[in-house]
């Protein structure tokens, strides 16, 4: 488990997580992720739980990531 505290002062480009965890950053709109819009969701099923849906959540991963990396520069 991650402080808010410690995520505001990374300031990291891409938040990643579930609807209600990253809906939670809107109000810190200084930060990066909020600033570029990159606040994104995944399955949490995907990822969590072993199995072959965890190839279908590490590609989606990849995608999301790739979406971020496509932005201009901060």
């Amino acid at each position: 488990s991650v402080s808010t505290e410690a995520v505001l002062q990374q300031n990291p480009e891409v938040i990643i997580g579930s609807e209600t965890n990253t809906a939670m950053w809107k109000q810190f709109p200084a930060m990066l992720a909020v600033k570029r819009g990159n606040l994104r969701t995944i399955d949490g099923n995907l990822l969590a739980r072993s199995g072959p849906r965890m190839i279908e959540g590490v590609q989606r991963l990849c995608e999301v990531l790739d979406q971020a990396r496509r932005l201009p520069p901060p």
